[in-house]
This record gives structure tokens, C-alpha cells and sequence, in this order.
């Protein structure tokens, strides 16, 4: 049996992405996708409940766009979107109370949200192709 540390663990699904990107010719957004899909694994670890499984999938958005759909989806509860985003326009708010890798999120994806199902939650990230 192999066990993996969570730095071995990151940076394999690092490069896994990264080569995925690389197959599909999307090299220039592998250090956002990348950026992102560590922050979404990293919450799903600390936060979420195993399993935790990782998708990365091109598709396209509401109004048809080409996207990159990043998705951790782990048994948890799931996260309330509003509720981060509430938090941070507080104005007692401080990245010292944590926040600081969904900001990232919110900064870098053109959107990204929570999906609760019957088995769990999906953390999703869509960045534009």
C-alpha cells in the first residue's frame, strides 16, 4: 500500500492537471487552473469529509463560452458561497480569520460556487478558455 503525504499528494494532482492542460493545448491558463484546483483540494482535505475526488473538465458556461470547469467534490456538508462572500464586504472582516484561498478563487475564476448532492458537495471554479 502507498500512502502519500499532503504535499505529495498536491503536487501530484499538480501535475496531472498541468498535463491535462498540456494535452488539451490550454498551457497559458495552467498556472490560475493550477493555483485554483490546489485551494479547492486544500479546503476539501481540511474542511470536507473523504472521499475527495478531482475533475477537470473543458465545457462551456451559461452563455456558451469555452471554460475550464475545475471540481473537488468531497462528502461534506458543502460550503455557503453567500456566507464567504458576506464575510469578506464585513467590515470587521480580516484574512487573518482565514478566507484568504477562496478570495484567491474569487479573484482568479470568472465564477465559482458550491454544488450540494445526495452524496455530498462540489466546489467548483470556472475560468475562461
Amino acid at each position: 500500500m502507498r500512502t502519500e503525504t499532503a504535499s505529495q499528494g498536491t503536487a501530484r494532482i499538480r501535475a496531472e492537471v498541468r498535463h491535462r492542460l498540456a494535452t488539451w493545448h490550454l498551457d497559458a491558463l495552467a498556472d490560475d487552473a493550477l493555483l485554483v484546483i490546489t485551494e479547492l483540494a486544500g479546503n476539501a482535505v481540511r474542511h470536507g469529509v473523504p472521499p475527495v475526488s478531482i475533475r477537470v473538465r473543458r465545457t462551456h458556461d451559461e452563455d456558451g463560452r469555452h471554460c475550464l470547469l475545475l471540481e473537488v467534490e468531497d462528502a461534506g456538508p458543502g460550503v455557503d458561497v453567500a456566507w464567504v462572500r458576506a464575510r469578506w464586504r464585513h467590515p470587521s472582516y480580516t484574512f487573518a480569520d482565514g478566507g484568504r484561498g477562496l478570495f484567491i478563487v474569487n479573484a482568479l475564476a470568472d465564477s465559482w460556487g458550491d454544488t450540494v448532492h445526495a452524496h455530498g458537495h462540489t466546489t467548483w471554479a470556472r475560468l475562461g478558455m
